[in-house]
């Protein structure tokens, strides 16, 4: 019974295999390009959550033989429409029929999925119905999921980002458990924490619900009665069983080298980050030390009070204005001299001539010198 399980496993994990690969990869310069829009579209924060989720999506589908390049691109693009405001969104879900009236205004977190997986192939058109699929189910999830489904809903909330109190046995149960476990798993924690935080609960999320708990109730029964039936070639047994145990080991090892990639990822995207507020922080400081520095500088020179003159310094100005002054009229005295000479010398050839000199006398004025004839 064993080995007939084993040999199910296998097979199923075969035909997943050949799934992938019939289904045409995105190529890398289409996702960086799918990026690049995504980026300009939502919110920062927003934009490294879908990251975290793209990233992990891919290292579940690795270990789950799932395709890889379809879980990265659904896990990119899964919040697309987070964008969008919850009346935008309420609108937009109305428009497309996409939900009740209950739903639009009770449960308006949902609407983003479905909008977002309805609408996407208007950007990307090479997206498969696959993606848009898991997109669209990456919230409530649905009755019958895929594998892919599966692993985008559970990368949504186990990514390096989020942190609650049960994420870490999540994390430590990917490649421990099968995949359908894992989803039950992640989707009552999310269940539980939506009750708990007294949050609305979309009706189909409780169908959805309902219908693990009884699947996973068979696959338990099943298991069971499979380990409780006969033992048939017990060497063939132990080897299976061997088999499985060590591949259960390298499907933990690599999960856990990628979640400690991922975890090492976002540690390195806080440092930069933080060392750019660092920065900005310093030179915010150097910045202001100058302007506080400069108006201080100012305030004392307009504090300065204006040179006031001494007597001393009054009074030698004064002496130094007389002196000019009494230069001014020395100049005036010795030009009114020179205009007396002058007439002189023009009055004595006449009367070297025999004309009878006149007597004169010179009268000094203050205004200068002149000359008066004597009758």
């Amino acid at each position: 019974m064993a080995k007939a399980k084993s040999k199910k496993k296998e097979k199923k994990l075969k035909k997943r295999q050949e799934r992938c690969e019939q289904v045409a990869a995105i190529s890398p310069d289409r996702f960086d390009e799918m990026r690049q829009a995504l980026q300009a579209r939502v919110k920062a924060s927003r934009y490294r959550h879908s990251l975290g989720v793209s990233q992990t999506a891919e290292q579940l589908a690795r270990i789950y033989g799932v395709n890889q390049s379809e879980a990265a691109v659904a896990g990119l693009l899964h919040d697309w429409d987070k964008s969008l405001t919850g009346d935008e969104l309420k609108r937009k879900a109305k428009k497309l029929k996409l939900a009740g009236k209950e739903v639009r205004e009770h449960a308006t977190g949902v609407l983003h999925s479905w909008t977002a997986a309805a609408t996407l192939r208007d950007e990307f058109p090479e997206l498969s119905d696959a993606v848009l699929q898991a997109i669209g189910r990456h919230t409530c999830g649905a009755v019958g999921m895929s594998d892919l489904d599966m692993v985008v809903f559970v990368a949504d909330i186990i990514e390096p980002g989020r942190d609650f109190p049960d994420i870490e046995g999540l994390r430590a149960a990917v490649g421990e458990v099968c995949l359908e476990e894992l989803f039950y798993r992640t989707y009552k924690a999310n269940f539980m924490y939506l009750l708990s935080a007294d949050m609305v609960v979309a009706p189909p999320s409780l169908d959805v619900y309902n219908s693990l708990v009884v699947e996973r109730k068979e696959r338990l029964e099943a298991e069971r009665a499979a380990c409780d039936a006969p033992a048939g070639n017990e060497a063939s047994e132990a080897q299976l069983l061997a088999v499985e145990i060590a591949r259960r080991e390298q499907l933990a090892r690599e999960a856990e080298q990628q979640m400690a990639l991922a975890r090492k990822a976002a540690e390195e995207r806080e440092r930069v980050r933080e060392e750019k507020r660092a920065k900005m922080q310093a030179e915010a400081a150097e910045t202001q030390a100058k302007l506080e520095a400069r108006g201080k500088a100012r305030l004392e020179a307009l504090s300065q009070p204006e040179p006031v003159m001494r007597p001393e310094q009054n009074a030698s100005s004064q002496g130094e204005s007389i002196c000019d002054s009494g230069e001014a009229a020395g100049v005036k005295t010795n030009e009114a001299s020179a205009a007396v000479s002058a007439q002189a010398s023009v009055e004595q050839p006449a009367a070297l001539a025999g004309d009878q000199p006149e007597k004169s006398k010179v009268e000094r004025t203050p205004n200068g010198a002149r000359i008066i004839p004597i009758q």
